[in-house]
């Protein structure tokens, strides 16, 4: 009997992204394993448990079979790859296969983001964790670590300025001064700077005293001096990240608006969207309905946005239709 391995591999492809869950705690997993096995009575449990695996398969420890998920998509690419080769383009399924391989492709990749984005997410968990000096808490669902480093701050061009440690959000930064503790230097939170009302101005560093950029919220000028061969990346990530932030908030404030003029209007109601925003990640909106202001957490998917109860749901609460 002929068998389409292609066409019943394309049928659950998409299925397969449920790897991206066990990639995303795998260093997670591994760590907590190292840990617990210099624990006396789990490693005697190891060790006991290790007399019931097969003879062909002794020799390996529980670390090599837990790598063998993060393996299997990369190895399925290339299995299918190799069919590929060794089928004839006239075969029925030779079509199904080069799209598996295709899919595939895409699934790995999408894996690779998610895991980059779980990564910045878990690192912004860290920050919160490890400041000194009871910071406020900034560890939003929806907010993304980028980058930190050592530079100089000052509230004057004409000044030298003061060391400061910069940890740089997707949508936001934190700063924090160094302070000594007794296991070594630590940060110690000193400001929190949310870009919804930010500007941004950039400098040649060799004609402002180092200085290669100043952020400006509500009258407040401070001039920052990352490194030199740094400087770039800072001003381009902090650049983009005010242009997305003030354009999710402009959106909002259209949303707003139109609910507080029209609460009895059915729904969706016109709203304009910006045309660089297609999707965005869940976060929380702040909108009135009945004369009452509600936080709620939404996603916008294509031409609507959703407002959800809370970030698990998967139904929305209400659907506002985006106007292109």
């Amino acid at each position: 009997m002929h068998c389409e391995l292609g066409k019943v591999f394309l049928k659950i492809v998409t299925r397969m992204i449920c790897y991206s869950t066990f990639i995303n705690n795998f260093d997670k997993a591994l760590a907590h394993l190292d840990k617990v096995s210099t624990v006396k009575p789990i490693a005697d449990w190891f060790k006991e448990r290790q007399k019931d695996i097969p003879l062909e398969l002794r020799g390996q420890r529980l670390h090599d079979f837990l790598i063998n998920p993060i393996q299997r998509i990369p190895r399925y690419i290339m299995l299918i790859q190799d069919l590929v080769k060794n089928t004839p383009q006239q075969n029925k399924d030779y079509n199904n296969l080069t799209s598996l391989v295709n899919e595939l492709q895409k699934l790995a990749v999408d894996i690779n983001e998610r895991k980059r984005d779980y990564e910045k997410r878990e690192k912004v968990v860290a920050i919160q964790k490890t400041l000194l000096g009871n910071p406020p808490f900034f560890n939003d669902p929806g907010r993304r670590f980028m980058r930190e480093g050592l530079m100089k701050r000052s509230s004057s061009l004409s000044e030298n300025g003061n060391d400061i440690y910069v940890y740089l959000f997707n949508d936001s930064l934190v700063c924090a001064s160094l302070v000594n503790t007794t296991s070594g230097i630590g940060y110690s939170f000193e400001s929190f700077w949310n870009f919804t009302n930010c500007q941004l101005k950039t400098f040649n560093s060799t004609q402002a005293n180092g200085y290669s950029f100043c952020l400006v919220i509500d009258s407040i000028t401070y001039y920052f001096a990352p490194p030199e061969n740094e400087s770039s990346f800072w001003i381009s990530e902090i650049g983009d990240g005010i242009q997305n932030t003030s354009s999710l908030s402009f959106s909002s404030m259209k949303i707003e608006h139109n609910r507080t003029r029209r609460e009895t209007v059915s729904l969706p109601v016109p709203v304009e969207k910006p045309s660089h925003i297609t999707v965005v990640k869940m976060a929380f909106l702040k909108y009135k309905s009945k004369l009452k202001w509600k936080q709620r957490w939404c996603q916008i998917e294509a031409n609507d946005l959703c407002i959800y109860k809370d970030q698990k749901a998967t139904i929305p609460l209400i659907v506002i239709g985006l106007a292109d």
